[in-house]
Parts: C-alpha cells; structure tokens; sequence
C-alpha cells in the first residue's frame, strides 16, 4: 500500500484531506483502474511471497531447519509464476466485482463476494505449489475439496482471518503473531484436505 500511496500522492505519508480524497467517488475511472491495477500486482507479489511461507510451514513440519530459500526460491520457478498469475486476475476479479457491488451500495453482497472467493480457493496456492497443479486444476480441485464440507470451511475462513488481520489493529506488531498462524491454518488445511 505504500507504494500506491507513493504512486499517487508523491508520498508515502499523506494528509488527512489526501485520503479523504481517495474515496472511490471522488475518483475518476482512470484513477480507480490506476489504484486497482497497483493492488492487484502487490496482491500478486504477496501470493508468491504466501507461496514461499507456506513452503517454510513444510518445512518445519517435516522437522527441517527452516530457511529463507524456502520463502524466496519460488520466486524463480513456474509455480510461483502461476500463483502469481492466479493472484493477480483473481484481485483483479474480486476487486471489481466489490466495486461494482459498492457502487450500487450493496455492501453486504461485496463483502460476501469476497468472503465466499477467499474460502472457494484458499487451497490454490497450497496445491499449485506442493502439488504442482496446473492453474485450471488447482482452482477446480480448490472448489472441489471446499464444497465437500462448504460451512465449516467458510467459519474457519472466516475466523482465521478476523484473526490474522487482527494483527494490524495492534500497531502492526500483531502480523509477527497473527499471520504465521494464517499460514499454518492454511497449511494444515492443506495437508488434511489434499
């Protein structure tokens, strides 16, 4: 986000009347394709950084010494290409499904978009990158395996993720405690249901 802030404003720290202006109905269309188009790459950038951290709960569940390699190496190889790729259209996806609902000021079915798209395909990742699953066979099998039991993996979603954004709320401290726990939760999803 700083990044966006930065592109946008020519600074990483704007005023009170700058992100007052942020609101998507101050904005023109170019703008909020601008704003979009940066989430969904830093989004992307996340997903294959997500890759690399799921990689390092293997790892220590394997009782290896976990190491940096595991979280960067993706980087450099196809499966971080497609989580990467996966990433990217799904935010571009999400977010403009969520913008379309906001703008017609339905903000419940956004959220219960994005809620619902984050629980269908939370094993993506996990199962492109320990699986080596091609795109189109990670999502189906994703949605596959989510709908065998489809209320409790949507609570679990749910809280787990209330959960690691708590982090945030607590001066950003809390993310070194909340999101390991995320991708442990994620993992162990995985390794239960793959």
């Amino acid at each position: 986000y700083a990044l966006s802030l930065f592109t946008y404003f020519g600074t990483t720290l704007p005023t009170q009347e700058q992100i007052e202006q942020l609101s998507s109905a101050n904005l023109s269309t170019q703008q909020l394709l601008k704003l979009g188009l940066i989430q969904s790459l830093v989004f992307a950038f996340l997903g294959v950084l997500s890759a690399g951290l799921l990689r390092l709960c293997k790892e220590v569940d394997q009782q290896k010494v976990p190491t940096l390699e595991a979280v960067f190496k993706i980087f450099f190889q196809k499966k971080g290409w497609r989580v990467f790729i996966f990433t990217l259209f799904f935010q571009i996806a999400l977010s403009g499904l969520t913008f379309l609902f906001d703008s017609l000021n339905i903000f419940l079915a956004s959220w219960f978009v994005m809620v619902l798209g984050y629980t269908l395909f939370i094993l993506v990742i996990p199962l492109i990158t320990f699986e080596n699953f091609s795109l189109g066979k990670a999502i189906f099998s994703s949605v596959k395996l989510v709908n065998q039991q489809p209320l409790l993996m949507l609570s679990l979603v749910m809280f787990n993720s209330v959960f690691a954004l708590s982090g945030i709320f607590f001066l950003l401290v809390g993310i070194f405690i909340t999101f390991p726990i995320w991708y442990a939760f994620t993992y162990s999803l995985y390794k239960q249901l793959a």
